[in-house]
């Protein structure tokens, strides 16, 4: 896992810069693109309207399940987040948008990006408990090309993990936090996570540029889109992983 304000964990993919975010136990590259996509709303309004996706303001607000059910690791019969549990008809409009037109998009180094699975399960709003909300985004998972962050992937990146290690945290001490953290961009950014909100079926997780962390609406259209995917663990690297100095994918 890469930590700190400004890690050596710059790397070239698709002609552009990315950050390394962590090498996994499995051997790949788990990675975050340097900059963001202009705003687009993780689920319309009316896109999903059935089973887990008709509860509460959903038809107004959007969905929150990342996936259909279907689709997710194990083709559970229903998504549960809380109180509410329905199966889920259709993937959401921001995944169908990054495996479809996205990926389609990327046209270097791009037999190096593997299938993965990516945890999808819901965060409880301001808990002191990292490693509890880590299973708590276990808890589903999907296995595809093209995602987002979890939201501990975010509060793992901070090098004070003792004053910002958890959502509460983080958020308290988020003047401290926003300088210990390299996924912190400025320019008043702010950009999804795939963590749904727990207990609330229309809502996700997003990263304020000020550091903290809170939810939207999915519907919101004044978010951005950093994607994030898994390189294969075979890559052979150079270059040192600065910003200058980037690794680049040399097989």
């Amino acid at each position: 896992m890469y930590r700190g304000t400004n890690p050596n964990n710059y790397i070239m993919f698709n002609n552009e810069l990315w950050r390394i975010i962590s090498k996994e136990a499995d051997g790949t590259y788990k990675i975050l693109r340097n900059e963001v996509f202009p705003d687009m709303a993780f689920d319309s309004r009316g896109a999903r309207t059935t089973g887990y996706c008709s509860q509460t303001f959903t038809s107004y607000d959007g969905c929150n399940a990342w996936a259909s059910t279907a689709n997710i690791v194990g083709s559970p019969s229903e998504f549960t987040n809380g109180r509410y549990s329905g199966s889920v008809d259709k993937d959401s409009e921001i995944l169908t948008y990054l495996n479809g037109e996205y990926l389609d998009s990327i046209t270097f180094n791009k037999d190096k990006i593997v299938s993965h699975d990516f945890n999808i399960g819901s965060v409880t709003n301001e808990n002191n408990d990292l490693q509890g909300q880590i299973e708590s985004e276990k808890s589903y998972k999907w296995n595809g090309n093209v995602g987002l962050i979890s939201l501990s992937d975010y509060l793992m990146a901070n090098s004070d993990m003792e004053t910002c290690g958890t959502f509460s945290t983080n958020n308290l001490a988020c003047t401290t936090c926003i300088n210990t953290n390299w996924m912190v961009i400025g320019d008043k950014e702010n950009w999804w996570t795939l963590s749904p909100l727990s207990d609330d079926p229309y809502s996700v997780f997003r990263i304020f540029f000020t550091g903290t962390t809170t939810y939207n609406s999915v519907s919101d259209t004044k978010r951005d889109v950093r994607p994030s995917l898994y390189l294969t663990s075979s890559l052979s690297l150079s270059g040192s992983g600065t910003q200058s100095d980037p690794f680049r994918i040399i097989n």
